[in-house]
Order: C-alpha cells, then sequence, then structure tokens
C-alpha cells in the first residue's frame, strides 16, 4: 500500500518560510529606507547649486554685482536705503517679489527652490497657494509680498548688524552681499531650525528622513544627531556637513521689534 502523497507546506515549514521573509524584510527595510534618504541628501545638493548658478548670474547680469536681497518688507526707509541699512525684517527663507521676479528668467525649473523634505510639512502641503515651488503664503499680510522659499538664503540679510546674541551658544554670521565677497561665506543651506513656539523643529535630513516640527524647542543636535544638511558657498561649491559640526546661530529677524533677539519674543534659531 502506498503512502499518501504529500501536499502543500506542513506548519512548521510554514512558520520557516514566514520567519526568512521577515528576517529578510528587517534586513532590506532600513537599508531602502537609507537609500531614498541618501537620494533625497543628493537631490538637494543638486538644487541648492541650480540655485546659486540662479542668484550667482543674476548679481552679475543685473545687479551690478550685488546679491539679490534677502531681507522681506520695504521698512520704513526708500528701498536702496533699506537694502543698505535693512530697516526691515529678514527671514532666512523668505525673499522680497522683486527678487522673485527677478530671478525666475535665471532658473529653468523654480522647483528646484524648495527641499523635498520641506515639500512635506504639514503647513506648506495644506497651503492652497503652494504649488511646488516658492510662493506667497495664504493670508500674508506683507505688503510688497515675500516668496517663501524650501531652503536658506544667506545673502543680503544684514545679520551682522543685529545685536550680540544673548548667549554664547547662538553665534553670530556675516551675510554676504556682493559676489566679490570671500567665497566661503554661505549663500544657501538646507534647513535645520528650532522655534520655541508653534513652529517647533524641522531638520530637512537624517537617518530616518525630515522631521517635520512635530517637536517644540527640541534641540536638533540632540534630536537627530545622526542629521545634517548641504551648504552652499559663495564660490559656488557645496558640501554635506553634520549637525554635530554645526553651530547654532539667529534666522529671523524685524529691525523693528528686534524680533528673536529681545527677551520675550519668538525665537528662531537655524544651524549651519
Amino acid at each position: 500500500m502506498r503512502a499518501r502523497e504529500k501536499n502543500g507546506f506542513t506548519l512548521v515549514e510554514l512558520l520557516v518560510v514566514i520567519s526568512i521573509i521577515a528576517l529578510l524584510l528587517a534586513v532590506l527595510i532600513p537599508a531602502l529606507s537609507r537609500a531614498k534618504n541618501l537620494a533625497r541628501r543628493v537631490v538637494c545638493s543638486a538644487q541648492i547649486k541650480d540655485s546659486q548658478t540662479a542668484f550667482l548670474a543674476y548679481a552679475s547680469a543685473e545687479g551690478e554685482g550685488k546679491l539679490p536681497i534677502g531681507a522681506m518688507g520695504a521698512g520704513t526707509k526708500p528701498v536702496p536705503d533699506y537694502y543698505m541699512t535693512g530697516d526691515g525684517w529678514s527671514m532666512l527663507n523668505y525673499i522680497t517679489e522683486p527678487t522673485w521676479l527677478a530671478l525666475t528668467k535665471y532658473i529653468k525649473d523654480t522647483r528646484t527652490m524648495i527641499c523635498n523634505s520641506f515639500a512635506l510639512t504639514k503647513d506648506v502641503r495644506n497651503d492652497p497657494a503652494f504649488k511646488g515651488s516658492p510662493y506667497v503664503p495664504t493670508g500674508s499680510t506683507w505688503n510688497p509680498p515675500a516668496y517663501k522659499l524650501g531652503y536658506n538664503y544667506h545673502g543680503g540679510h544684514f545679520a551682522e548688524k543685529w545685536p550680540a546674541p544673548r548667549s554664547a551658544a547662538t553665534k553670530p554670521w556675516v551675510s554676504p552681499y556682493r559676489i566679490s565677497d570671500p567665497g566661503n561665506l554661505i549663500l544657501f543651506s538646507d534647513m535645520i531650525t528650532m522655534s520655541d513656539n508653534a513652529y517647533g523643529t524641522f531638520i530637512a535630513h537624517t537617518p530616518r528622513g525630515g522631521i517635520t516640527g512635530t517637536v517644540i524647542g527640541q534641540d536638533p543636535m540632540k534630536l537627530a544627531p545622526n542629521g545634517g544638511g548641504n551648504i552652499g558657498k559663495l564660490d559656488g561649491s557645496v558640501s554635506w556637513k553634520s549637525i554635530r559640526d554645526m553651530e547654532r546661530h539667529h534666522r529671523a529677524k524685524n529691525f523693528g521689534i528686534n524680533y528673536a533677539v529681545q527677551p520675550y519674543t519668538v525665537t528662531s534659531f537655524g544651524y549651519w
């Protein structure tokens, strides 16, 4: 009498197969995540390079060697004087409307000025005005409008004229104005920010992806010590920098009320 033929898997065999699949997933998923984050990092590096090229081309062709202004609003003085004194707003991821309109002819795809991690944040993604490239946030009261970028633009922000930081942990910084300024001055950087109010902490690139404002007032160096960002300099170079090697700076200022400098006002820090 022949033994009954075996059909299908036994329970033990099925469990072994499931265990092997689970083991492979445990090994592959982190690797795929790292590859995805590395790809985003490379894309941002290329986008910063394109943005640098556009801003430098504008400065050479139309700005008489002067970089586009980075401050927001017209302040209380005539525009030419305001450009020199910085009497108005400054926030690193905003540029004036005239600056934006002048730059669009020098950059092929304006979406390159929005970091792919920045575009994933809820406040940006849910804003009806956001179409994937720099935009005027809905409800903005600035006159003239200020366009919101997806990177920090460090040019023309008068940061060295701000009052000295209250803490030694916050470093002063110099903003480039002309293409003839020292080439090692930072022109663009990935946003790594910390705010002590609802804006929270934002880190564009970490091993587990972007951190998008879910933690209020949390130091990025403690929140994602293995994160970092791309740094684009005035000489046209772009390099990666670890958060561990970065320093903290003020990244927002209103010259009328000393925003982010005086006590009891919202404090917004940037890391680069």
